[in-house]
């Protein structure tokens, strides 16, 4: 009964949060600007979720926070994925 009773008030909890729609790519080099300056652009520097850094002639290869840079290029709420 306990169980039930906690799994009627967190599934709507869990369902309102869920994903509804995928919103697009992450502009990389606006993400590096943001995130670093106006000097810095956006490269890949290995393959996988966090290969994509930022570099600048002035300074050494950053990495981008790709989680904040969703929230910033589509509001809140939005959520960066990885994909392969």
């Amino acid at each position: 009964m306990l169980l039930s009773t906690l799994l009627t008030l967190l599934l709507p909890t869990l369902a309102l949060t869920a994903p509804t729609a995928l919103l697009g790519g992450i502009d990389m080099n606006r993400a590096c600007r943001e995130q670093y300056g106006s000097d810095y652009l956006a490269f890949v520097d290995e393959y996988g979720c966090s290969g994509w850094k930022c570099r600048s002639n002035s300074d050494k290869n950053k990495g981008i926070d790709t989680p904040r840079a969703c929230v910033s290029q589509y509001g809140g709420g939005a959520t960066a994925l990885c994909g392969k």
